[in-house]
């Protein structure tokens, strides 16, 4: 669900958004920001079990949501930044983030 969430919405975005005399994010910029989702997911995946058995199934579940939700609130915010490269390496860091959260749960 996160994935389509940020996906139907995000290319829009990108192209009619005015960056402050900057260039316009590209296709390519999208599709990173897009695709870091998935690549935290591979990442975070092996590791999993390790952390269910550490802090518990209740509490890895909490942290979990914590992550997805917080960095789901910092993507909404995202709106108001005004400068491109800030706002793809912002975007790039939440959406990691995102992904690990939600593999989590």
């Amino acid at each position: 669900m996160n994935v389509s969430n940020l996906g139907a919405f995000f290319p829009i975005f990108a192209e009619k958004n005015d960056w402050a005399g900057e260039k316009k994010l590209g296709d390519d910029d999208v599709a990173l920001i897009i695709s870091f989702f998935s690549i935290s997911q591979v990442i975070f995946s092996p590791f999993i079990s390790k952390i269910k058995n550490r802090i518990g199934t209740k509490n890895t579940i909490l942290l979990g949501l914590t992550l997805t939700m917080g960095s789901t609130m910092g993507l909404g915010y995202l709106a108001i930044i005004k400068q491109s490269s800030k706002f793809k390496y912002i975007s790039l860091a939440l959406r990691f983030v995102q992904g690990a959260g939600d593999i989590i749960i």
